[in-house]
């Protein structure tokens, strides 16, 4: 539901941005569903990650932003919003000649690939790593970053997009005839498994890492339920029960690192926009585009006031790559 209110001038070190583009992805999805973990109750302003102007900057604000400038940033709640207040040391110069609907899809969607792929899995030359979710947003960035590092790319995606994944160089499979879990055994296992769908599919994923060298199964997201579309008011119901499975799963997860004899390591990457390297991790990605080096493709573009249409199409939208709200021209 669209609402007006005043948004207060930024406090502090705050700076008050005028959002021109925002993120849109699972997150969002599972916030409007009331099973993102340790989200605040409603009313609240959803919208994970944002690129816009500034507008003005807070009496302690010290960093060189200037009204005008762009930025962007991982906000975590409130970007869907035409302006909003951030805190000015999560938030990165965006350079000159990007296009505002990829620097959009940038803090959220490419920041997490480029985690898993090279701080969680540390892909390499050679390496073999399969992905689940291939033809999403993060799945596509996960793709380009792999590939570019030398690595064979196997994963799973909707059968219409085979034919174009095949052309980027990886090999996809479909994930519910799990003919993935035989073929990958054959090859000798994984490096790596980034899996984004959740407890339901980790037991699967962990079967078809490399038993003879260290491999890893990176979990991110619980994004199963989510991709096949359940209906809001059965999850809402269930919120409460489903963060604690949730929680429990990423426990169990865990706790597969205690068979200290396997070669096969789990962890869970949930990003973070404090973490260390987040802020180096934007501005490489945004230097990248810059230079050409990588290209962002955006599989659908949503106004603001077609927001409660990009909800119920979650997933639906035919293409790869990431999903946008058009907040403001």
């Amino acid at each position: 539901m669209l609402t007006s209110e005043p948004l207060q001038p930024p406090k502090r070190s705050e700076v008050q941005v005028a959002v021109l583009y925002a993120g849109f992805a699972g997150s969002e999805v599972n916030m409007g569903r009331g099973t993102y973990p340790a989200q605040p109750s409603p009313p609240f302003t959803p919208g994970y990650a944002m690129v816009g102007r500034v507008l003005s900057s807070g009496p302690s604000a010290r960093r060189d932003f200037k009204s005008g400038d762009v930025v962007a940033a991982l906000t975590v709640y409130g970007a869907d919003a035409e302006r909003i207040n951030v805190d000015e040391r999560h938030l990165v110069h965006v350079p000159a000649g990007i296009d505002l609907p990829v620097a959009a899809a940038l803090p959220l969607n490419w920041c997490t690939a480029l985690g898993l792929v090279e701080h969680c899995a540390k892909v390499q030359q050679g390496h073999k790593v399969f992905v689940h979710g291939l033809s999403g947003a993060v799945g596509q960035a996960a793709t380009t970053l792999c590939l570019q590092r030398g690595a064979t790319v196997y994963g799973t995606a909707s059968a219409r997009n085979h034919a174009r994944l095949r052309e980027q160089g990886a090999h996809p499979f479909v994930y519910t005839d799990k003919a993935w879990v035989a073929v990958m055994r054959e090859l000798g296992g994984v490096d790596s498994v980034l899996d984004p769908l959740g407890y339901e599919s980790w037991d699967a994923s962990y079967g078809i890492l490399a038993t003879s060298r260290p491999s890893v199964l990176v979990g991110y997201g619980l994004n199963l339920r989510t991709m096949q579309g359940e209906g809001k008011d059965r999850v809402i119901k269930s919120a409460k029960l489903e963060t604690a499975r949730q929680l429990a799963e990423m426990a169990r997860l865990q706790a597969l690192n205690l068979r200290l004899w396997e070669h096969r390591s789990t962890r869970f990457y949930a990003i973070s926009r404090d973490s260390k390297t987040y802020t180096a991790d934007l501005e490489k990605l945004l230097a990248l585009v810059a230079a050409g080096d990588i290209t962002v493709p955006i599989r659908k573009v949503w106004g603001l006031e077609d927001v409660r249409e990009a909800h119920r199409n979650w997933g639906k939208a035919e293409g790869m790559g990431s999903v946008v709200i058009k907040v403001s021209d």
